[in-house]
């Protein structure tokens, strides 16, 4: 019995001891801890806080525990104080009566900026006073959100894509037979037969409504690959149609752009939706009309503000400006944070212009703005000048311009019925031998009967059943030195996705018939200069 009591009596002894370094181990875990810990009163007053919420906040301890909660948990980014969670409507008061809180929040850290954090509250009361603590851990998700909104507007506009990608299919398929129509009506007219300005006219408008197709489709799926030169001048002045559907009939757009304007190095897929999402910011900030206006300009070394940090050289500035709203000058500073927007939820998500910011600093640029309320804002974008040369129309083989003729036999597999018959007309009338299906399975049956050689096959992609490149394969055994032109209006991007290899002779829809003619030439005859006919020659 004596030594039973003598146990007792060293446990007794020894848990004080025990007491204090649990106590220490836990000091030690929650100061080591990479979530932010705090401890406040029922009132709000902050008691503790550990490294990790110095560092995620900017606060120090004492800032914090003269502050309060309400330095975190109320703080509005825009500087007003309202509950932890606006959507919830949930306070202090309330969490304090449901004894917990967890739930996304954004807050602002002491110098502004705007983080996004995973709060978690929880009440917890001594069952001898009764008093309450508020113990919350916050974890930065500022990161995640980003990379969550990214995602999420990935897959939006992959949706968009695919459902653009059909609808521009169709679309350049009627304009393949508009403007295919047009260039043999150009064909049967004398130089100066007065139809030929009318017949000219639709073929302008073809190309006018091509490109716009192609920039729907860029803007959806960022087709162009990477950073290469660019004329910004041609791509701001390509964009226009789209811009001012953008921004409606109500808002004037003005374009001046400077000759000497050099090329920038870019991803012009990337640089459309820069001008997209600043259009549709202009729009926004004149709901009852107004000016938009886009200019560049030339500038030399030094021309680049100093507090943008860019290298010294030459730039090109693009400048968009609206006389809309404009922007209070305390908010002109977070305006390219991630998630901060002046717009309602069901106007904007707050990535919009931080995505302007990451896509010129990407392309070696700087970004600035300039905004008085009731009286506009003005951004300027500076990019560095390429020393790379764009390719341009003018650069491509005159041959392209031309007609050729030629006499051998070509199968042509188009589902689209108008575009086949025209394809057949065409090429039998520069004097190929054409055999035409409508399908996969009718061109094995069609090449299964025809006694000889097939020269070349002139191959729709995207077809229901057998696409343009099983077929090329299937025929390969019967018709094994047969050339193969596939042709889509989905675009290159699909076509590969559809089994066509990146160096097979592919065309875009629509496409001149000149072009065509230059195409199945140089592929019949590789090196050969075939007997040419101006495009729209005399009768």
């Amino acid at each position: 019995m004596a030594t039973r009591n003598r146990e007792l009596e060293m446990v007794q002894d020894f848990a004080p001891d025990r007491a204090a370094q649990a106590l220490l181990n836990l000091r030690c875990a929650v100061d080591h801890c990479h979530d932010a810990i705090f401890i406040a009163d029922s009132n709000g007053k902050i008691e503790f806080v550990n490294a990790a919420f110095e560092a995620m906040t900017g606060y120090s301890a004492h800032e914090a525990m003269e502050g309060g909660l309400a330095l975190i948990i109320k703080r509005d980014p825009t500087g007003d104080r309202k509950p932890i969670s606006a959507s919830s409507g949930v306070g202090l008061e309330e969490i304090m009566e449901k004894g917990f809180y967890r739930g996304a929040i954004s807050t602002a850290r002491k110098d502004a900026r705007l983080i996004r954090m995973d709060l978690a509250v929880t009440v917890v009361r001594d069952y001898r006073t009764r008093a309450a603590s508020v113990v919350c851990t916050a974890r930065d998700i500022t990161d995640e959100g980003e990379l969550r909104a990214e995602l999420s507007d990935a897959r939006r506009m992959d949706t968009i894509a695919t459902v653009a990608s059909g609808v521009a299919h169709d679309f350049n398929n009627l304009l393949m037979v508009i403007s295919a129509y047009a260039e043999l009506g150009l064909q049967t007219l004398y130089c100066d037969h007065p139809l030929r300005r009318n017949l000219d006219a639709i073929l302008s408008a073809v190309r006018r409504a091509t490109e716009l197709t192609r920039q729907v489709l860029a803007s959806g799926r960022g087709q162009v690959p990477g950073p290469q030169a660019v004329d910004l001048n041609s791509l701001i002045e390509d964009s226009c149609c789209l811009l001012q559907r953008v921004v409606g009939e109500d808002v004037d757009l003005r374009i001046s752009l400077d000759e000497d304007a050099g090329q920038i190095e870019a991803d012009p897929g990337q640089i459309e939706r820069v001008l997209l999402n600043l259009a549709l910011n202009a729009r926004d900030a004149m709901p009852s009309g107004g000016i938009l206006t886009i200019t560049t300009q030339a500038l030399g070394s030094g021309g680049v503000p100093n507090q943008l940090g860019v290298k010294q050289g030459k730039y090109v500035l693009m400048q968009v400006a609206d006389n809309g709203e404009g922007i209070p000058a305390e908010r002109i500073s977070k305006i390219f944070q991630p998630f901060y927007t002046t717009k309602s939820d069901s106007k904007g998500t707050g990535l919009g212009l931080a995505m302007v910011q990451k896509i010129i600093k990407q392309s070696g640029g700087a970004i600035s703005v300039e905004s008085e309320p009731d009286k506009g804002t003005v951004f300027r974008m500076y990019f560095p000048v390429s020393g790379n040369k764009p390719e341009s129309s003018s650069d491509r083989e005159v041959v392209e311009c031309r007609e050729v003729r030629g006499s051998e036999t070509v199968l042509v597999v188009e589902d689209d019925e108008a575009v086949r018959e025209c394809s057949v007309e065409f090429l039998s009338s520069v004097g190929y031998r054409v055999i035409a299906a409508a399908s996969g399975e009718e061109a094995v049956a069609v090449a299964g009967r025809h006694k000889g050689k097939i020269d070349l096959m002139l191959a729709d992609v995207v077809m229901p059943g057998v696409n343009g490149a099983k077929l090329a394969l299937s025929l390969t055994e019967s018709q094994p030195d047969m050339k193969v032109l596939f042709v889509s209006g989905h675009g290159g991007t699909v076509a590969r996705l559809k089994g066509v290899e990146a160096d097979a002779q592919f065309l875009d829809k629509p496409y001149p018939f000149a072009l065509l003619a230059t195409t199945v030439r140089k592929m019949l005859e590789p090196g050969v200069k075939a007997h040419t006919a101006a495009a729209g020659g005399t009768r």
